[in-house]
């Protein structure tokens, strides 16, 4: 610790410091970011996907495509795990199993 610095002085005293190594975004790369979703509803999920509203449907149930989270009764998408299926070549998503192989 240097001297004149309180105990509690460190990355997390100052979280710009976290984010000080990255470059700023331009205005057209943070408008665009700004304007897509987090979460995608199953009609715009199955939309970027490729496929209709009721394949995804279908694909769900039979567990081929990643879970939605709840948000109150919607069925949402991150769409940055729906981009991380994708580029893994939309594997069917991994189950956790215990030590006995019943799932989690």
């Amino acid at each position: 610790m240097k001297s004149g610095e309180h105990p509690g002085a460190g990355p997390l005293a100052r979280p710009e410091a976290a984010f000080a190594d990255r470059e700023p975004l331009n205005r057209s790369s943070a408008l665009q970011l700004a304007t897509q979703p987090l979460l995608l509803s199953a009609p715009n999920a199955a939309l970027i996907c490729g496929v209709s509203e009721r394949t995804w449907w279908k694909l769900l149930v039979l567990g081929l495509v990643p879970k939605p989270v709840s948000l109150g009764r919607r069925r949402l998408w991150s769409r940055t795990v729906l981009e991380d299926w994708v580029a893994s070549s939309c594997r069917p998503p991994t189950t956790e199993r215990t030590l006995h192989g019943r799932l989690a």
